[in-house]
């Protein structure tokens, strides 16, 4: 297969020292580069055309061996970010090694180098660098090609250079140009795929993709084949010249009606009597047809959905994708990749939410479609309408008043008490960053502080500090409790008269010798009045305090084990493993039933006593549907029995029904 007349014209006439079609001699040179006609010279850097003096060789599969006063060896890239804001800009720049002959004493040795296929063409000198042995030294050429950005679409898409060296009134070029820097051919890698894609044209499937070869020999053959069959049967199709030492090849597959799993090819290369094959290694290059979907959904140890569910689908091809669409069992279809659905309302049993993906375009294009099944079993719900204040603030903490009266941490305006019949009152706003809240029998309300330090902030039922709790209404949990203290504090709750707090030493030091997590009660006054070590590996995340016997129970939810610890007279008296995964964020109990806000599939997670799990809601990253909470944190019972989960995000206290 030969290329182009005026490619192959260019070439012949460098080669034999004539002249030039004009469209070639319009390019020029800097005048130091003359001493070959102007337009040889860019002809043959530009077309990669093989001067006279060349005599390539080639076995089936063997390098080839290059003589002549110059030729690369090696070349590479780097890049420098400048800066980096809604997108990056960098410098880029590349390097060349030449192996040159030496032949005299003077010389000037540089390449030619574009970055825009020879539309541009640049000069770049090299230096000498080393004695390489039989008569070749080793140049260099570093290059600074420019600034490029993300928003400008990126760097170029490759380098293409040709290299030159002028001796004794001569100037030769290295035989086989051109060069590239991102994605080379050589000797050693005669044949490349540039790039590949399928798509659907006319109602078929097609299969498209550029070559790249090295400049063997003027006569050459560039072929793909191919299989959808796994190379039961198998078809070839040749490739055409493009330009420079690039080619371009298109291969019919199927009827998009009848798409095959994939296709499956290589390309294949002749010239000079060699063959040489890119088959990625033997592994073949890919493209996938038939779409399989992949699914995103929440996983919990086949337990059945009850909640806000989430599912995802993926349409695994390289088939463009105009759309996808989706529908739950038989309802209508609604445009994109995920369905957001409610379970409340939904039978018990198994439902199906179906993905439909248009191949191709809208208007030429065929539909593949795949479906997720799951099952559905509600026991929680949610009450409606939730506990919103209505300011859309942001809160950290929140604790409930025997009388029902609703306590908020709020961003930027500290704690915010919020009665049952309405209206609002802000507390005194206090130095540190308040992280959760507990109120006592009397109305005073507790902040634990978990920055600057780790502290707990006490407010009179009027909402001012109370200045006689601590040193002036903050009390120091850094400092020493005999002989223990805390480097952090996680959760804080009142009862049986006793002001809790979990936390306690992540690290060895002069207040943490034990260097574990720690439950601790204080009196009214703020003493210590009882440390109890936890395992060193728990986590503790939630407190909820049962007021019955002397002094009460504190039950400590671990937020990496998934346990729930009953601490009581200075010890841990029992433990409970809750079932499955589970990562508390918030703990209470009902009626022997507990519930736990649940960090890992973000849900609502009810357990037995003994901790089997009975039911769940999931949560769904959304607060936009009854139930659905962006970001859950604290778990309260108002004292008629309905739980509430305090939705971060949205600065609002979602509730549920207990189990019955």
């Amino acid at each position: 297969m030969r290329r182009a007349t005026a490619r192959n014209g260019a070439g012949e006439a460098c080669a034999s020292g004539g002249t030039v079609p004009a469209i070639v001699a319009t390019m020029t040179l800097p005048t130091s580069l003359r001493l070959l006609p102007a337009a040889c010279a860019v002809a043959c850097a530009a077309s990669g055309c093989v001067p006279a003096d060349a005599d390539p060789t080639a076995g089936a599969g063997r390098a080839v061996t290059l003589a002549g006063p110059v030729r690369a060896v090696d070349s590479g890239s780097w890049r420098t970010i400048r800066g980096c804001s809604a997108g990056c800009v960098w410098s880029q720049y590349f390097w060349v090694d030449l192996a040159v002959r030496d032949e005299a004493y003077d010389k000037e040795v540089g390449i030619l180098w574009t970055a825009d296929d020879w539309a541009t063409v640049h000069t770049a000198s090299a230096s000498y660098e080393a004695d390489l042995g039989d008569g070749y030294e080793r140049w260099g050429v570093d290059v600074d090609a420019g600034l490029y950005s993300d928003l400008g679409g990126g760097g170029p898409d490759d380098i293409a250079f040709a290299a030159f060296a002028r001796m004794a009134g001569q100037t030769h070029w290295d035989p086989y140009n051109d060069h590239y820097i991102f994605r080379p051919v050589s000797e050693d890698r005669p044949v490349r795929l540039l790039a590949s894609s399928v798509a659907i044209e006319d109602g078929a499937a097609v299969l498209a993709g550029r070559v790249r070869v090295f400049d063997f020999a003027y006569d050459k053959r560039v072929a793909v084949r191919y299989t959808t069959d796994a190379w039961t049967t198998w078809r070839e199709v040749d490739a055409t010249w493009v330009r420079d030492d690039d080619w371009r090849f298109r291969a019919p597959l199927a009827p998009a009606g009848a798409l095959p799993g994939e296709v499956e090819f290589a390309v294949r290369y002749e010239a000079a009597g060699g063959q040489w094959w890119d088959n990625r290694g033997g592994a073949n290059h890919r493209h996938a047809l038939a779409p399989s979907f992949a699914f995103t959904a929440p996983d919990l140890d086949g337990a059945p959905l009850a909640g806000i569910v989430r599912v995802s689908a993926t349409a695994r091809t390289d088939l463009p994708v105009a759309g996808v669409a989706h529908r739950v069992d038989a309802g209508a279809w609604r445009a994109g990749a995920t369905a957001v659905l409610s379970t409340e309302g939904m039978a018990d049993g198994w439902h199906r939410v179906t993905f439909r993906a248009r191949l191709g375009s809208d208007a030429d294009g065929v539909d593949a479609a795949g479906s997720y099944s799951f099952a559905v079993r509600n026991r929680l719900a949610p009450l409606r309408p939730n506990w919103d204040p209505g300011a859309g603030d942001a809160t950290w903490g929140v604790a409930v008043g025997g009388d029902g009266t609703v306590y908020l941490q709020v961003d930027g305006r500290g704690v915010v008490r919020y009665p049952p019949g309405g209206g609002e009152t802000a507390y005194e706003p206090v130095s540190g960053r308040v992280w959760d809240l507990a109120v006592d029998g009397a109305g005073r309300v507790y902040g634990l502080e978990n920055h600057p330090g780790y502290a707990v902030w006490r407010w009179n039922p009027d909402g001012t500090v109370d200045r006689g709790f601590g040193d002036g209404g903050r009390l120091d949990l850094g400092a020493e409790f005999a002989g223990h203290g805390f480097d952090s504090a996680l959760a804080i709750a009142w009862g049986a008269g006793r002001l809790w707090v979990a936390g306690g030493c992540f690290r060895y030091g002069s207040r943490c010798e034990a260097g574990r997590p720690s439950v601790n009660a204080f009196d009214d006054g703020g003493a210590l009045v009882a440390f109890t070590e936890l395992p060193a590996d728990a986590w503790p995340q939630a407190l909820w305090i049962d007021g019955a016997g002397p002094g009460g129970t504190a039950w400590v939810a671990d937020g990496a084990g998934g346990r729930l610890f009953a601490v009581r007279g200075g010890a841990v008296v029992a433990t409970v493993d809750l079932e499955g995964e589970v990562h508390p964020r918030g703990l209470a109990r009902a009626a022997g039933t507990w519930y736990v806000v649940d960090d890992g599939p973000s849900r609502l997670a009810a357990f037995d006593a003994g901790g089997r799990f009975i039911a769940h809601w999931l949560f769904g990253g959304t607060g936009d549907l009854p139930g659905g909470v962006d970001l859950p944190r604290h778990l309260v019972r108002w004292t008629g029995g309905e739980l509430g989960v305090l939705d971060v995000e949205h600065g609002r206290v979602v509730r549920f029904a207990p189990l019955p």
